[in-house]
């Protein structure tokens, strides 16, 4: 019966017989939860809503807006890499953070074919930076920017990040 048992429960994984309760995302709430789904090994991915967060400029860069910024404009990003570390804040003082950046090759709606970098940084007090830069595709020219400050989702709020594991 045991061998039995075991077969069954091989064949269940192999034919893709899954609960959906195991196969449901669930969501992350706080830096907190991120950092321990992160050295567990989960699989999380951020979802960031670019119309909830506050643009910020940068300084001696082209400021690029996300082409809607008011019509629901998100991006995902996962943090299959990452670092978590210690950065200083404006005013001097340090706090940890938890990173993850991509660059795609992409065609931007103003700028045409470019290499599009995003990094997202979430921070202890659950707050996020999302940057985005954009690099001619042959010259690696810098064409633009954008810095979007935002807030993870608690669920029940109107957070900009989404995090799901």
């Amino acid at each position: 019966m045991k061998i039995h048992s075991i077969g069954l429960k091989a064949a269940a994984l192999v034919t893709g017989f899954i609960s959906p309760v195991c196969m449901a995302s669930q969501a992350l709430t706080s830096y907190d939860q991120l950092l321990q789904a992160l050295h567990q090994g989960d699989d999380v991915k951020a979802i960031v809503y670019f119309d909830k967060c506050v643009l910020k400029p940068l300084p001696g860069i082209k400021m690029l807006k996300a082409e809607s910024d008011t019509g629901g404009t998100s991006t995902r990003i996962n943090f299959s890499i990452f670092s978590h570390y210690k950065v200083k804040t404006d005013a001097g003082q340090e706090r940890y953070v938890i990173a993850t950046s991509n660059t795609i090759l992409t065609e931007h709606a103003a700028l045409g074919l470019v290499h599009a970098y995003g990094r997202l940084r979430v921070y202890e007090d659950n707050s996020a930076e999302f940057h985005a830069a954009y690099y001619d595709a042959k010259t690696y020219a810098l064409k633009g920017g954008a810095n979007y400050l935002c807030r993870i989702s608690s669920g029940a709020d109107d957070g900009a990040v989404v995090l799901k594991e």
